[in-house]
């Protein structure tokens, strides 16, 4: 009685000074979280507006990268290929008059067609009306932005409405799934005349700046679109306008949707026009981007327009934050470069107070749990104070009893070492002890451990060593034949080539320069192989003969990756007088692994096709 008596005294001091110390500490802090729980706020809401519209701003990023990526290898192939006679036969084969002084390119580039194993599909092309000749010069141009709209576009049109390229010469070719729209322009049409092409001329931006279209309406695509476009000049003269045109409803997507309804999102250009906005706003109009703010009505957003052009945000400072004028709202206003709109945030204050005041009560709260959780402590030490601790001794004993002395040490088990007395100094001998037989018992099994690591490594690196050529470091025939007898037993689902290459002339190669010589040159083709074929597993199968296997789709694609390495091979210019190229070079034979091949038909086949490439000449690839 006289010990529950003293707990109830201890709890209700223990609560009164408790509660008192509580009150005036929560009562503080509630109005000092107040400021700073709207701060917070007010940072996240500035940090979710910019990540909302960095994710707009990426489709006009991209579009600024992809349009200089087609730029840079334009230049690179017209430099290259400008006079190539196979791009003239294109011209006259692909493209066909369909009136007088216009050409349009043929409707099944559209439609999908394969011609010299590449397949060509999307394109169009319209070859308007000009004052001048074609010359050969035009006529490569356009084959040569036709190939690497047919080569990028594809990787592209996930993020934008389609791919064209312009010519000053009243040319639009165009990459575009949706539409042949080469084929539906009207004969008589001069792009040139349009002020979007137009701004692409010399005579209208000397400066050569790319840049970015105002907002219109692409009838033929049904959608308003922006149109970045970047003009490509070469020695003076204006050669193609690489260009993306983005459809402002997928930006919208990114810029505007949101599941919070107080929360509203607008986005204003800088000629006075809600691009986007609350529906409320563009209900009632047939088409996105066209809603002028100052038409009759429309004063609040007329209202709002001004207070931003009055305290506009910059590409140098992107953000700014403005009391709304009915002062109901804070605005975080993003500028998006690129197009150069007005990205507005609008918050409700009375929302933030209203977060702000639940954040604080949260806190009070969590100060009337925090007494309760501490007068339970409280009582839960007072009652246990003496026979929890024994009850830990006791457990502890038995524990050492059965030698589990690791749940003593690791604290598993645990023990009233804290308490200032006789049991602490007991439990305090006994953890020391059960600590240092522990540490006794980890020691030795970590030496067994690292004995067995030791063995388990050496067995490994003897294994690797078995399958590795001394000289090359590549793997050896051995390796070969473990690889392709998997290969044939596991039967995977995708394509996998062997491709078998042999040096040419390697043995007049030894004999005139030394097998030294013949070493170190079958090392620097070895590492050679490896370099230019990442995706594959390269071997010496024996002198030299190299082999590789690689995944691929199909047998043109590894045909392709030999091809690769045979001219990696030759661009090494390892010099061989005693050979009709003049340095070293190597043949290969590729095949495809089929469903039901044996390791041996595999490498016959590859070893067929090496002989061909052999026996016709050498330096070059034969598939099988």
């Amino acid at each position: 009685m006289q010990q529950f008596a003293l707990s109830r005294q201890l709890l209700r001091q223990i609560f009164v000074w408790s509660a008192l110390l509580v009150t005036l500490v929560t009562g503080a802090v509630f109005w000092a979280s107040m400021a700073q729980t709207r701060d917070q706020q007010i940072a996240n809401m500035a940090l979710l507006a910019e990540q909302r519209v960095q994710a707009g701003r990426n489709f006009f990023i991209e579009a600024e990268q992809t349009t200089a990526t087609f730029a840079q290898l334009f230049v690179s192939a017209y430099t290259a290929r400008q006079n190539d006679p196979q791009l003239l036969q294109r011209y006259q084969q692909w493209t066909d008059e369909t009136s007088p002084g216009v050409r349009r390119l043929q409707q099944r580039f559209h439609t999908g067609v394969t011609l010299d194993n590449v397949y060509w599909q999307a394109l169009s092309a319209f070859i308007g009306p000009w004052s001048k000749p074609r010359d050969e010069e035009l006529q490569a141009r356009i084959m040569l932005a036709l190939e690497l709209l047919n080569q990028l576009g594809p990787a592209w049109q996930h993020r934008f409405a389609n791919t064209h390229v312009t010519m000053p010469e009243n040319v639009l070719l165009n990459y575009w799934p949706e539409s042949a729209w080469g084929l539906l322009a009207r004969a008589d049409l001069d792009i040139t005349a349009y002020a979007v092409v137009g701004s692409t001329l010399q005579a209208n931006n000397p400066q050569r700046i790319p840049n970015w279209t105002g907002l219109y309406f692409d009838e033929s695509a049904g959608h308003w679109v922006i149109t970045y476009q970047r003009p490509v000049d070469y020695q003076g003269r204006h050669l193609i306008t690489p260009s993306h045109d983005v459809y402002v409803d997928d930006v919208m997507n990114a810029l505007v949707s949101d599941s919070t309804p107080a929360v509203e999102y607008y986005i204003f250009n800088q000629q006075s026009q809600l691009v986007a906005g609350p529906q409320r706003y563009q209900e009632n109009n047939e088409y996105i981007g066209i809603i002028d703010v100052n038409k009759p009505g429309l004063e609040p957003l007329a209202a709002l327009y001004q207070q931003i052009r009055d305290n506009p945000p910059q590409a140098s400072g992107p953000q700014q934050f403005l009391q709304s004028s009915d002062g109901e709202s804070l605005l975080v206003v993003t500028f998006v470069a690129g197009p150069n709109w007005y990205h507005v945030t609008r918050y409700p204050l009375a929302m933030i107070r209203t977060e702000a005041m639940t954040a604080s009560l949260s806190i009070a709260g969590l100060g009337a749990a925090l007494l309760l959780a501490v007068l339970l402590v409280v009582w839960l030490f007072v009652r246990h104070r003496i026979s929890r601790p024994l009850q830990q001794l006791q457990h502890a004993a038995e524990a050492v009893s059965r030698g589990h002395y690791q749940t003593i040490a690791s604290g598993d088990i645990r023990l009233p070492v804290a308490v200032n007395n006789e049991i602490g100094l007991l439990a305090r001998t006994l953890r020391d002890m059960s600590q240092h037989i522990s540490i006794e018992q980890e020691t030795l099994e970590r030496e067994v451990t690292k004995r067995t690591e030791q063995l388990q490594q050496a067995n490994e690196k003897l294994a690797q060593m078995a399958h590795l050529d001394g000289l090359t470091g590549l793997f050896n025939r051995r390796a070969l034949d473990r690889d392709i007898d998997a290969l044939c037993t596991q039967q995977p689902s995708h394509a996998v080539a062997l491709l078998l290459g042999d040096v040419d002339h390697f043995k007049g190669y030894n004999d005139n320069y030394g097998h030294e010589a013949g070493d170190i040159a079958l090392q620097a083709i070895a590492s050679c192989l490896v370099q230019s074929i990442e995706a594959g597993r390269v071997y010496r199968y024996g002198g030299e003969e190299l082999a590789v296997l690689v995944p691929t789709h199909a047998l043109e694609q590894a045909r392709q990756l030999a091809e690769q390495a045979r001219l990696a091979v030759a661009e090494l210019d390892l010099h061989h007088q005693h050979s009709e190229f003049g340095r070293l070079t190597i043949s290969f034979g590729v095949t495809l692994y089929s469903i039901g091949d044996e390791p041996t038909d595999l490498l016959r086949r590859a070893d067929k096709a090496l002989y061909q490439a052999k026996a016709s000449g050498r330096n070059r690839v034969v598939s099988n």
